[in-house]
């Protein structure tokens, strides 16, 4: 591998020019303002090009795994973040991105497991992200970075750990959660997952010609993905398939006391594009929470709709149909009691 060169610029500061040879010609691969990061220009080049280096670290690797191995856009973005979000973890002493790839052992994937778990990271979050880095060393002996893959048994040794305790979902009543919403930054918005029972990314995309204010409808048909329309959702029964929810009076004013915006997004981030995830949750649900009384999360939304529509006697093929939820998934996952019938009880018992 090629060093970087150090220059030194008109204002006296120190640069580090990446250089490379191809086709036979000198090739500069820019300039950085530390040689480390020179250094690591120069690594990745040389792996994409297919000349892999015995001192590569396992974070210069990372940086070009799924280029020189290319997985389905899901598959990818979920070992790409499973994969960064571990590479500062220290690991004797070191973040496990800054050791040379060939130079990690199987004791220390073991010390990594013992952080992980030290950290609170659940079983299942663990496994995940062993086995994202089991994937990239998989591919990483393949190009003859490392000689063998000190992850491949750890899938083994996690499986034998006890399973936590699943918390349960909290059911939240229908007037409390319409306060809460009362109290987010865009009411609406917040106000569409108390009422209607869709997900997150379902409601991202939703526009004003989704709306049918005569029979108090709102269709879904499609799911947001990195800030994307997607045309595609989960359903009941056909996976491309549309679907109709309820949408009360209260939520279709709340709706069009809103401004409409040129994209004819319901609601837009502020630059009036589809939210993500992590920008919602930063800019609306967060603040939501921390204004309120009560601290739900956007799915405990849907089990206290689905919960209480059920209790309120909405079969359940149509609360199926119009949460886009299989009816057994419901009885399986989604019921839980609202004390709705208590009374009902001890009136039919005299």
């Amino acid at each position: 591998m090629r060093t970087p060169t150090r220059r030194r610029t008109k204002s006296g500061k120190t640069r580090w020019q990446a250089r490379v040879d191809a086709k036979g010609k000198r090739v500069s691969l820019g300039t950085f303002a530390s040689k480390k990061e020179a250094q690591a220009a120069i690594a990745q080049h040389e792996l994409k090009v297919g000349a892999p280096a015995p001192t590569t670290t396992v974070r210069e690797y990372a940086g070009v795994w799924l280029e020189r191995h290319p997985r389905g856009e899901s598959t990818h973005d979920t070992h790409e973040q499973k994969v960064n979000s571990v590479l500062g973890l220290e690991v004797d002493d070191k973040p496990l991105g800054d050791y040379v790839y060939s130079e990690f052992r199987k004791t220390h994937a073991k010390q990594l497991l013992a952080v992980l778990m030290d950290n609170d990271h659940n079983k299942g979050g663990i496994m995940a992200i062993v086995r994202s880095l089991s994937a990239m060393t998989t591919d990483a002996v393949e190009d003859e970075v490392v000689e063998y893959n000190a992850f491949s048994k750890l899938t083994k040794v996690i499986s034998r750990m006890p399973a936590e305790e699943a918390e349960p979902r909290r059911i939240f009543p229908i007037e409390d959660l319409k306060k809460f919403a009362h109290c987010s930054p865009d009411p609406a918005h917040v106000m569409t997952y108390v009422l209607t029972g869709m997900r997150l990314q379902e409601a991202f995309t939703l526009t004003h010609a989704d709306l049918d204010a005569k029979n108090g409808m709102v269709r879904v048909e499609d799911h947001a993905y990195k800030r994307k329309v997607v045309k595609k959702t989960k359903s009941r029964s056909k996976a491309d398939s549309e679907r109709w929810t309820v949408c009360p009076p209260e939520l279709l004013a709340m709706i069009r006391k809103g401004p409409a915006h040129i994209s004819g997004l319901l609601f837009p981030n502020d630059q009036g594009r589809v939210w993500d995830k992590a920008a919602f949750y930063r800019n609306i649900w967060t603040p939501t929470v921390e204004a309120a009384d009560i601290d739900p999360t956007p799915h405990e939304c849907k089990h206290s709709w689905i919960s209480h529509m059920v209790a309120s006697g909405v079969s359940i093929d149509d609360v199926s149909e119009m949460a886009g939820t299989k009816p057994e998934t419901i009885f399986r996952v989604y019921l839980h009691s609202t004390g709705q019938s208590i009374e009902k009880a001890k009136a039919a018992l005299g």
